[in-house]
């Protein structure tokens, strides 16, 4: 990899006209604009190595962990521990990118899934949600793997291994309050922020719970900057209360955490915090004060639920209601339209005096991704869900919430049928389980499209789908025939693999090889790839700073993450967008440091820019 270092510029602004420090863009001046009939996505032959390595995934944690230029690839399947003996069951895959069009298993090798203490060298750690982050602030990134219940399967923990810079792992501090992440129940979600900006990393992590406790405490860890954690929930004002109704109806009860993200939603500097629930339980959100501290707003932003509470249609409280007409709210609720119901056993889906309670009108809610997806400067919200025909309406479904930009956070909820994000199902005995989402721009035209994955129930309407933006917040599902055909999706990852400069994606399966679908449209079309580094004050990762890139009549913002979604899902700390007709674009970072100090420059269409502290640009190049 070659790095050019070609100008300094100091905090404010380089212009290209006045110092022009780039070389001649790499571009298309009038790139034709993609239109059906044209496909996005092929599959090559071998699949990068997936067939040949048998990488059977559901989750992908994209970064570059050697350091190489190349983005690599962390592949999960759920929870659990490798066996790296000939023949082993292999739950997590550590995939080196070459690039030579190819990944190669260096988990064994890497120690990121070694057993503290461990005896046998072929038995891996257990882990059931990871996340990467440069937690030491030596210029690469850490890994943390999150296990439920420490103490159970063989005495494994959560643990942070730290990276020497070449891809190779070592155990992070024995006392660190990282450790006990998992005592008593199980994250579902790790995401670092620093919200404090005082320049290190802290970590949330929503909690599902277990059969010994079902319901649990989200936490929040500050970070100390070498590998130390310690719990502040109840300082920084993130404590909840017990399952009762008032809570539960409030949003202010414990979540019954599936997932989570953290993202600055009001464009403060500061991350909000969200944590998304199963089970209809309320989702939840966090408004960060500034200070260190966050107030609950996950009823107020409209987050917590939709608002769509009519129970009438659920099928199983129809059955309830013709057995019982008596009951309260019965009298009018029309009969069963597709079920006998003659016993109680026929009511399979309706507690009455608990169904018909706020709390139990919400979702089954996966991952929640944060992106700005409409190109007006703030971070809405794609939504995951299950949902399933029998309950009628009420379940909230997998869609949209566009930001309304106000200092208080708050979503509106256009519905699908508006954005024409819908989902095509018979009138009965579909399920639907669209629980993990990505936004990206598959055609580099400068706006955000969308793609749902989805679980792997047997109906046929139940798919992955791709969602096309043509005009801000309105979609056209794309056929299959221009991207690929995949059902029983469980994840999917996204990153330019191949640095041809489009997005690639990972499709994701719980019993068949990961699939990997090249993106065909970079050669004809404009891109530039950002990358920040952190400096005095920041995180080194720049896990939180926000960049907006201007280009051709556009203004697009992305946030570098830190880990999300359901179960741990991670994108790559390179920023990808596409530049629709324009060879240049105006960049502007903002840093999540105390004085979040900005730089401004101008940078080539066809490059990736690396972007130093104060605002000093580098070409990265193969």
């Amino acid at each position: 990899m070659l790095l050019l270092l070609l100008a300094a510029c100091t905090t404010g602004s380089t212009d290209s006209a006045d110092a022009p420090w780039y070389p001649e863009p790499v571009c298309h001046p009038d790139p034709a604009p993609w239109a059906p009939g044209t496909p996005i996505y092929t599959e090559p032959d071998g699949a990068w190595g997936f067939t040949d390595l048998g990488v059977v995934a559901q989750r992908f944690h994209v970064a570059d962990f050697d350091g190489d230029g190349w983005p690599d690839v962390l592949a999960r399947l759920s929870s659990g521990a490798d066996d790296f003996n000939p023949g082993g069951k292999r739950i997590n895959w550590l995939l080196r990118n070459t690039g030579a069009g190819s990944f190669e298993d260096v988990t064994q090798a890497s120690g990121a899934f070694a057993v503290r203490d461990g005896a046998d060298p072929n038995v891996g750690r257990w882990a059931d949600v990871a996340a990467w982050s440069d937690i030491d602030n030596d210029g690469d990134v850490d890994l943390l793997t999150a296990k439920a219940n420490p103490g159970d399967a063989g005495g494994d923990t959560t643990e942070l291994l730290l990276n020497d810079g070449t891809g190779h792992f070592t155990f992070g501090p024995a006392e660190s309050g990282v450790r006990t992440l998992g005592t008593g129940g199980g994250p579902s979600g790790l995401s670092f922020t620093d919200y404090d900006h005082d320049g290190n990393l802290d970590l949330w992590s929503p909690q599902f719970g277990n059969a010994e406790s079902p319901v649990l405490q989200d936490r929040f860890l500050r970070g100390d900057g070498k590998g130390g954690f310690e719990d502040v929930t109840d300082a920084a004002g993130l404590d909840t209360g017990s399952w009762t109704t008032s809570h539960l109806n409030a949003g202010t009860a414990w979540s019954w955490g599936w997932g989570g993200t953290a993202c600055d939603m009001n464009d403060d500097g500061f991350d909000e915090l969200t944590a998304s629930s199963y089970g209809r339980i309320p989702n939840a959100l966090w408004q960060a004060d500034g200070d260190g501290t966050f107030t609950n707003r996950s009823v107020d932003s409209g987050y917590a639920w939709d608002q769509n509470f009519d129970w009438s249609d659920n099928e199983s409280a129809r059955c309830y209601c013709k057995l019982y007409r008596d009951a309260e709210d019965c009298a009018d609720i029309p009969e069963p339209a597709y079920t006998t119901c003659e016993t109680d056993a026929d009511v399979f889906r309706w507690e009455h005096s608990m169904g018909r309670e706020l709390y139990q009108l919400g979702g089954n809610s996966g991952t929640a991704t944060c992106a700005d997806v409409n190109n007006d400067g703030f971070m809405d919200l794609v939504t995951g869900e299950i949902a399933h025909w029998d309950v009628g309406q009420s379940s909230d479904k997998a869609e949209l919430l566009v930001n309304s930009g106000e200092p208080d956070v708050r979503f509106d909820r256009p519905g699908n049928d508006v954005t024409g994000l819908t989902r095509e199902h018979p009138d009965y005995g579909w399920d639907e389980g669209h629980t993990h989402s990505m936004v990206l721009d598959v055609d580099n035209d400068g706006w955000p499209d969308i793609y749902w994955a989805a679980l792997n129930y047997p109906d046929d309407g139940n798919r992955g789908r791709l969602y096309h933006q043509v005009a801000p917040a309105r979609f056209e599902q794309v056929d299959v025939t221009d991207f690929f055909d995949h059902h029983g999706i469980e994840g999917a990852g996204q990153g330019d693999f191949d640095r041809d400069g489009d997005v690639d994606l990972l499709i994701g399966h719980g019993s068949e090889t990961v699939r990997f679908a090249e993106n065909q449209l970079g050669a004809a079309t404009n891109f530039v790839e950002i990358e920040v580094v952190g400096g005095e004050g920041s995180n080194a990762g720049a896990v939180g700073a926000r960049v907006r890139v201007t280009a051709d009549g556009v203004t697009q913002t992305q946030e570098v993450e830190g880990g999300h979604g359901h179960y741990g899902s991670q994108l790559s700390r390179v920023l990808h967008f596409g530049l629709g007709g324009a060879c240049t674009a105006e960049v502007n970072v903002r840093w999540p440091n105390a004085e979040q100090s900005e730089a401004t420059l101008t940078v080539p269409a066809g490059y990736r820019v690396r972007i130093l502290p104060g605002g000093t640009p580098e070409i990265v190049a193969d």
